[in-house]
Order: structure tokens, then C-alpha cells, then sequence
């Protein structure tokens, strides 16, 4: 076999599978200096930066995938009625890549979430680090609900999920989030002196924050028509049962510091409460 019969046909026409072959490598080309440009580019932080290079190489691979069936249509379009009782089967074995796809198209156009946000979905709890047609990878935040720290373990969501489970995004302010965590007493406890030091200490560590937390969720709540809540620390006092009395304390603070935050506030309760 000659180098023109694997490039050129009977009628000496260059053959679709080049084009294939081409546009595949000019779209690798295009992906690399792509990330090579901004891999050099320092105005840009990580995060915007890997949020840029999943949705481009989501883009590449949607156009490479028209732009393949669009050479081979003639051929679709021959075999399309000879088919058409073997894609009615490929349809029902592939049910679930179809519906994957699906999952992908809806999560990526109602906005829910974008890379970096931190979401829960069938109790699988993560910062969203990779996003494709078929599957969404987490990095998971654990081991708890109350818990803020990585895992150090993935976990890939098949884009199905996205269709028939509630989200809920704890990035939805992005910048500031208004975050919420317990305190457990017993009813003998001083619940007065509880409440007065979480204010204290929640006042002494998020006040710097008032200020710029206060123009961003004005600018994100009037986009909503909502009002704005109240940024200062507030503590809500409930009986959960007769042997529990349980203090909710609201605090505003970085959406990636609110972990550590929370230590610190619950650090200083504890050596001051129990001294």
C-alpha cells in the first residue's frame, strides 16, 4: 500500500478520515497554546484560569464533534433509513450517556454552578474542579456537613444526577457568605454568658469584613430584588429537646475562610466559657 492510497481515494480525492485527522490536531494545537498563554499570563488568577481551560476544552471538543459529523453527512445521511432500527437500539443501550449529555447541557446553561463552587448533590459534598459532557468532578469537602476541609479524594458525578436531584450551591454569594454553625449546651449551662462571647468573638474576627461583604451582597441581592440580610454576627437560641439548648451562630465571612473562622471564634468560646 502506497502513501497516496492512505490519503487519497479511487477518484483521487483526499479522504474525509485526513480531514478528521487535521481538524483533531489543529484543535490539540489551538488547546496547548491556549493553556500556554495562560499558564504565562499572571493578571489571572488559578481559579479563572482552570475555569477558562475546562470550558474551552468543553467548546473544542462540542465543535469538533459538528464539524466531524458535518464531513461524514453525505455518508449519515445514506445510511440514516438502513439504520434507523440499529440507532433505535443504540438509543436504549446508550440510555444513559444520553442522558448524561443531557445533564451536561442543563447544568451548563441554567447556571447553578460554575468551577470553584462548592456544592452538595445525594450527599456528595465537594469544591467543582473539572466539568465535561458526561461527568462533574468534585473535590470532596468532609468528612462531615459541618466540616470544611478537603479530603484529599475526588468524586466524579455522572451528569444524569444534575437532572432529577436538588443542587444546593454554598458558593452562591461567591466572595462573602453568610454562614451558619451550632453550639450545644446543657440547660444548666450560663446560656447568657454563651451567647454575649460568641458575639464578641464573632464581632472581633469578622468586622473587617463588613464593609467589603456589605457592597458585594447589596450589588448581588437588589440584582435578585431581595433585600440584603444583616452582615453583624447574630445567635439564635432553640430548644431541641428538654436536655439540649442549641445557640445558631450566623457569621459573614470569606466563602474560603469560613472554615477557619469558625475555629477560631469556637476556640476562644471554649477557653473563655469553661475557664
Amino acid at each position: 500500500m502506497t502513501l497516496d492510497n492512505i490519503f487519497v481515494d479511487t477518484q483521487g480525492d483526499i479522504k474525509k478520515s485526513v480531514y478528521v485527522i487535521f481538524v483533531l490536531i489543529l484543535f490539540y494545537i489551538t488547546n496547548h497554546i491556549f493553556s500556554f498563554i495562560l499558564k504565562k499570563t499572571s493578571s489571572i488568577n488559578i481559579e479563572t484560569k482552570r475555569r477558562y481551560v475546562v470550558n474551552t476544552n468543553i467548546s473544542l471538543t462540542i465543535i469538533f464533534v459538528f464539524i466531524t459529523l458535518y464531513i461524514y453527512s453525505t455518508e449519515l445521511k445514506n445510511l440514516a433509513f438502513s439504520l434507523a432500527a440499529l440507532m433505535v437500539a443504540i438509543v436504549l443501550i446508550t440510555k444513559e450517556v444520553s442522558l448524561n449529555i443531557m445533564g451536561g447541557i442543563y447544568k451548563t446553561f441554567s447556571g447553578g454552578f460554575i468551577i470553584g463552587d462548592t456544592i452538595e448533590i445525594e450527599g456528595k459534598r465537594g469544591s467543582v474542579i473539572d466539568r465535561d459532557l458526561f461527568t462533574t468532578t468534585l473535590l470532596e469537602v468532609g468528612p462531615n456537613k459541618t466540616s470544611h476541609n478537603y479530603t484529599g479524594r475526588s468524586v466524579i458525578i455522572p451528569n444524569s444526577t444534575f437532572l432529577t436531584n436538588r443542587v444546593t450551591n454554598e458558593s452562591f454569594l461567591k466572595s462573602f457568605v453568610l454562614h451558619t454553625f451550632k453550639v450545644i449546651l446543657s440547660p444548666d449551662c450560663d446560656w447568657e454568658k454563651a451567647e454575649k462571647i460568641l458575639l464578641e468573638r464573632s464581632e472581633f474576627y469578622c468586622s473587617e469584613y463588613f464593609e467589603q461583604a456589605q457592597v458585594v451582597l447589596n450589588k448581588l441581592f437588589t440584582k435578585s430584588h431581595l433585600e440584603t440580610p444583616i452582615l453583624k454576627p447574630r445567635v439564635q437560641i432553640n430548644f431541641t429537646s428538654k436536655d439540649e439548648i442549641e445557640l445558631n451562630v450566623r457569621i459573614t465571612a470569606p466563602a474560603r475562610t469560613k472554615g477557619s473562622v469558625e475555629q477560631k471564634i469556637l476556640k476562644d468560646f471554649l477557653r473563655e466559657f469553661y475557664k
